[in-house]
């Protein structure tokens, strides 16, 4: 009997359609301050300064997106 592999956890992370999204370079570096703040301080409400500058970002890239898309 052939046992099929599992998939790794990588292979989970690797299609995390999230991470594919920060990775492309929506706001990376904001993305990552705000998983050190919830690493550091598991408690979101102490990351709201880290949250609300990567909200704001999101928010800047989507307009200029937008803007660039209906040159």
């Amino acid at each position: 009997m052939l046992l099929s592999p599992k998939t790794s956890n990588t292979d989970e992370y690797d299609d995390d359609p999230w991470i594919k999204i920060v990775q492309s370079g929506k706001c990376v570096e904001e993305a990552q301050q705000v998983q050190e703040c919830y690493f550091d301080k598991r408690d979101w409400r102490l990351c709201a300064e880290v949250l609300n500058r990567f909200r704001q970002c999101w928010i800047d890239k989507d307009k200029k997106n937008k803007l660039i898309k209906e040159k």
